[in-house]
């Protein structure tokens, strides 16, 4: 599958916001959905999502931040591990 020049990706994003949030999502989806927008719009950041994975039958998201001070203070917010993605060696 080929994808736009314009268009970002969850890879990209990973790459470009290396601070990650993994959430499980909760059977019936986000019910804190608002609260997370509005954890994006009071820091004026756009939400960024990453990859995401399944295992064991349980899917997560991952939300990515360019700061690390962002993604601990929605981790403690709305619960989820912190993942550090390791950068290619260049």
């Amino acid at each position: 599958m080929t994808r736009r020049k314009s268009e970002i990706t969850a890879r990209m994003n990973e790459r470009d916001y290396p601070h990650i949030v993994e959430l499980p999502v909760p059977p019936g989806g986000f019910r804190a959905a608002d609260d997370m927008l509005a954890f994006h719009r009071e820091r004026d950041i756009q939400i960024r999502r990453g990859q995401g994975r399944n295992y064991d039958g349980q899917s997560y998201v991952h939300y990515c931040f360019a700061d690390a001070v962002d993604a601990d203070a929605f981790r403690n917010q709305f619960g989820g591990a912190r993942l550090t993605v390791r950068q290619p060696i260049r």
